[in-house]
């Protein structure tokens, strides 16, 4: 709960005391928090705390003869409590059956960030199209680089390129890049176009050595597009997970695997959703944390064509849950992006079109699958794909809208991240200070709970932001 309202005092009376603990929200409305004995009067103090770490409020206290406030009955109007604060009245004197009525209303307090720009050595347009964040470094992906073959980027936290990721045996079009993690001192990058689309996935150590080229049973079944094994990547929980969301099994295709690995780069099993069916693309996002393997699958049709779904397993590979948004509709694409954290799984949703076309969302969901919430943007507008990217750590929610027009005039393509508290508050809008139409800002983010890492895969050359609470 947002507020805590604690009454004590002494009915002079009855000669006892007299106490009361209410928790408060600003959807409670005026709530009755303290109602005196009908024998005797009460002397009474008042505690107010506000215990949200990002949120002001504004108190009414009203001193009634009924649970109704009539508006002679307010004796403290509109008096903030800042995070953290207390509000205490003292000396209040109560009246048998006379009650105290406490109003709240929230206003959550803006965050306000300091921006880096990071550019690779040899950046191009595709540069921040993959990005990860861990073991104290940030990992940047560049499929398009060196003709399409593709290029990994590792830096410090303050930007400084430390090294350049490649794999041993690069080849033109590989589109090494646009899947990459970091964990438990590895850095996985995926190359989903390897041989004609097989796809593949590599992994490093944090110094840039190739360390094992990650193989998988099952692949090269058939289809036109191949599996694109690589196509996403997620470490954590001890495990590897790579997605192939083009994988074909028994004739049907494009319904989807994730291949969970240990971190010596062993397969130890091959997830696919109970249901599948074609063209789910299961695997298309991933993420792994809280115990669980996190899966989308954005073709999935049960709320109509490309409706879209998420599936959670354990670290076996055994499915907990289905996750559907409880308003989805056809085309929602919802499993385009998945992040797990702080209790909870995000699921972006960039075509959603409830309020206008492609204006997009996110859902959260608790980790039993139970749908918590849906976040839009403040500032929707059409064709933004608001959930084209999401992630989670700490108390912050970053969703991406690489389209957005956040503020600006309406301009193609110009992006925002947007930063939301785990209750879907929205605390920030992500803007880099030279954004410019074209650039796609968000078109990848990640977050460690700290650091906000922003991809802008512009029309020139891409880049990527770090935002840090200032």
């Amino acid at each position: 709960m947002s507020v805590t309202v604690n009454v004590s005092g002494m009915n002079q009376e009855l000669g006892r005391p007299v106490t009361a603990t209410t928790s408060l929200a600003q959807s409670d409305g005026e709530t009755v928090v303290f109602t005196a004995p009908t024998t005797g009067s009460c002397f009474v103090t008042l505690n107010i705390a506000n215990r949200q770490e990002r949120s002001r409020y504004s108190i009414r206290l009203a001193l009634s003869e009924s649970a109704t406030a009539q508006s002679s009955d307010w004796i403290v109007y509109d008096t903030e409590i800042e995070p953290g604060g207390v509000l205490e009245r003292t000396g209040l004197v109560l009246a048998p059956d006379q009650t105290i009525i406490v109003s709240v209303t929230e206003e959550v307090i803006p965050l306000v960030f300091n921006q880096t720009k990071i550019l690779s050595s040899d950046t191009t347009a595709d540069f921040g199209n993959g990005i990860a964040i861990g073991n104290n470094r940030i990992v940047i992906g560049d499929s398009a680089n060196d003709g399409g073959t593709g290029s990994a980027y590792v830096f410090d936290l303050n930007g400084n390129q430390l090294a350049k990721l490649t794999a041993s045996d690069a080849a033109a079009g590989d589109r090494f890049g646009t899947g990459l993690a970091i964990g438990f001192d590895r850095i996985c990058v995926g190359a989903w176009n390897k041989n004609a689309g097989i796809g593949a996935a590599y992994l490093f150590d944090l110094a840039g050595n190739e360390l094992t080229k990650l193989s998988a049973s099952g692949l090269g079944s058939g289809g036109a597009q191949g599996d694109q094994f690589g196509f996403q990547v997620a470490i954590g929980e001890n495990r590897i997970v790579v997605g192939a969301p083009y994988y074909y099994e028994n004739g049907i295709g494009e319904i989807g695997a994730a291949y969970v690995f240990d971190l010596a780069g062993n397969e130890l099993t091959r997830i696919t959703a109970s249901d599948a069916a074609l063209n789910d693309l299961f695997g298309y996002s991933l993420a792994i944390g809280e115990n669980r393997i996190v899966v989308g699958a954005r073709g999935d049709d049960d709320a109509g064509s490309s409706s879209g779904s998420a599936y959670v397993f354990d670290l076996n590979g055994t499915q907990l849950a289905k996750l559907t948004a409880s308003d989805g509709s056809a085309g929602d694409g919802f499993g385009y992006s998945v992040a797990i954290g702080s209790n909870r799984i995000v699921v972006g949703a960039p075509f959603d079109s409830d309020v206008g076309t492609r204006f997009g969302s996110a859902y959260v969901f608790d980790l039993d699958g139970n749908e918590l919430e849906k976040i839009t943007a403040s500032d929707a507008n059409q064709n933004a794909w608001f959930g084209d990217g999401v992630a989670i750590a700490g108390n912050f929610i970053v969703v991406g809208a690489p389209f957005s027009e956040a503020g600006r005039s309406p301009q193609n393509g110009l992006g925002a991240a947007y930063v939301l508290d785990l209750n879907g508050n929205e605390l920030a809008i992500l803007l880099p200070n030279d954004r410019a139409s074209g650039d796609y800002v968000g078109r990848d983010i990640a977050t460690d709970g700290n650091l906000i890492v922003v991809g802008a895969t512009g029309s020139g050359d891409g880049a990527a932001y770090i935002f840090t609470e200032a």
